[in-house]
């Protein structure tokens, strides 16, 4: 599907997310980097990476060089929120 989530689907992937990636996601979506997001969940920055890979993947989003991956899951985010 690439870079940007079909808009209906978006609910249903959003709903595939574990508790803390919805965490690490929200944290990224609030504009923390992966060390602040790391210091307030009391994991490291690798975790962290973790988990936003984990995200991106369930998300369907994809490694396209025009797109940015974290912002297009936040974005995601963002929208199923109202925000």
């Amino acid at each position: 599907m690439g870079a940007l989530i079909a808009p209906l689907r978006t609910g249903q992937r959003l709903a595939s997310l574990s508790a803390r990636e919805l965490e690490v996601l929200s944290l990224a979506a609030e504009g923390h980097p992966n060390a602040g997001i790391a210091r307030r969940l009391f994991i490291s920055e690798r975790t962290v990476e973790t988990h936003m890979r984990g995200v991106s993947w369930k998300l369907d989003i994809g490694q396209e060089p025009a797109s940015h991956r974290r912002v297009t899951a936040v974005l995601a985010y963002l929208r199923s929120e109202g925000g």
